[in-house]
């Protein structure tokens, strides 16, 4: 092809192809996720990937700071229509709409969807990409919020993290009622440290939403924010008791935590507790993997009422670059492969009712009957990572058999047609 093709063909920038190498990556970590969520008595649920914008304004706080894919059409009632950026928006609204309430207990909800961000594409984000998410509805007490983390922190752990490769940090934001009067006393802490040497995105973020200013980059606006006053010292009554609570519910399961005073999150609709799973990568940078919180708040912005609920996300992606980095195997889910191989065109019927009867018994197959030559079908089973090979020639044509290869060890034994099917489950359970 030439270069002007090739340009051509390229992906948009920020958007990827999950390649056939890759998808299993992302297979494993579904699965994990799939099991640890209902282990913890979640139920999957989806939404679909387009919702109405303003749902979204009040995930980051305004339509300015929101990172939305417009649409160009918009719904019956005008309003602009966006691509999912967040997952917790769309499930709390689909969980008042059909007025989901488990009889005064939580709703445990898990995710596995796909999310689009107008954001900047860079090495650790993309404009399309895989979120897994909890999400518990109705129930304000810290035994919810620790079953979240408990959850998470038995995720990594499936996935093979151990348990001093990554950080659990864990704070308190305070709730409506104390929130505000820390924000009041941090606003006072950096006027008195002069407002304007913050970077002109800090500036902003003072008036519109000043816990933000905690996750700047910079390296001025860290060193001014070095000895603000903490959330923590502000927090109200009710809130130090569950902060307290799910401190002590985690040192009962033994999982290592650091309370990090400073600790907010970008979203905003954060209350009470926020947490973070972090890691340092081989290149020395620290990244959260999974993050969340409590966002009672959040249903007040929809429909005028707060509605305890907390959740987290687990950037997938991310999780991937670390696994990978790490050296971590990943456990192959791949049922054993029987691959066909035919020599002639009658073999090649054959090869087809025998594939049938193979595929029908729950086995994985794999083959490439195209082929007339042995030797090159034999490289592709081997490229494949096949278990087991079924040999069908003129002779297994006329004698009513077949060849069964051990990719293994080498060794091959012909075996009757109405047997092969319990030898090549006794050869893969054993």
């Amino acid at each position: 092809m030439t270069k002007r093709i090739v340009e051509r063909l390229k992906n948009v920038d920020g958007l990827s192809d999950i390649l056939p190498l890759s998808n299993p990556w992302y297979s494993h970590l579904r699965n994990v996720f799939s099991q640890t969520a209902e282990n913890y008595g979640f139920t999957q649920i989806e939404t679909p990937v387009i919702e109405q914008a303003w749902l979204y304004d009040s995930t980051f706080g305004t339509r300015e700071n929101a990172p939305l894919i417009f649409l160009h059409e918009e719904n019956d009632l005008g309003r602009s229509l966006a691509l999912r950026p967040d997952g917790t928006p769309g499930i709390l609204r689909s969980h008042i709409q059909h007025n989901l309430n488990n009889d005064g207990i939580a709703s445990r909800y898990y995710y596995i969807e796909q999310m689009f961000r107008n954001e900047k594409p860079g090495k650790h984000s993309l404009k399309q990409f895989y979120q897994f998410g909890l999400e518990s509805i109705d129930e304000d007490d810290a035994t919810e919020d620790t079953i979240v983390l408990l959850a998470a922190y038995q995720y990594l752990s499936k996935l093979g993290i151990a348990n001093d490769q990554f950080n659990l940090s864990i704070n308190s934001v305070g709730c409506h009622l104390c929130q505000p009067k820390y924000i009041k006393t941090l606003n006072k802490y950096l006027a008195d440290k002069t407002k304007g040497n913050l970077c002109s995105q800090c500036q902003n973020d003072c008036t519109t939403d000043p816990l933000r200013i905690f996750n700047c980059p910079q390296r001025s606006c860290s060193d001014i924010l070095k000895s603000a006053p903490i959330p923590l010292d502000s927090l109200c009554d009710k809130c130090k008791n569950h902060f307290t609570q799910i401190l002590e519910y985690l040192e009962e399961t033994g999982i290592r935590f650091n309370i990090q005073t400073n600790l907010v999150r970008n979203l905003s609709y954060y209350h009470r507790t926020v947490f973070e799973f972090s890691t340092q990568f081989p290149s020395g940078d620290n990244y959260a993997i999974i993050g969340g919180g409590r966002y009672n708040r959040l249903a007040n912005r929809l429909v005028g009422k707060e509605i305890p609920a907390v959740g987290l996300a687990v950037g997938v992606e991310r999780l991937i670059q670390l696994m990978k980095s790490l050296r971590i195997r990943m456990k192959n889910p791949q049922k054993p492969i029987v691959f066909m191989i035919q020599l002639g065109s009658a073999a090649r019927k054959k090869t087809f009712r025998i594939m049938q009867q193979v595929t029908a018994a729950g086995l994985a197959t794999s083959s490439a009957l195209s082929k007339s030559s042995l030797k090159s079908q034999l490289r592709y089973a081997a490229k494949v990572d096949a278990r087991l090979a079924i040999i069908i020639g003129q002779r297994e044509i006329l004698d009513g058999t077949i060849i069964l290869k051990d990719m293994i060890s080498g060794g091959q034994e012909t075996i009757d047609d109405n047997q092969y099917l319990s030898v090549i489950m006794e050869r893969i359970s054993g």
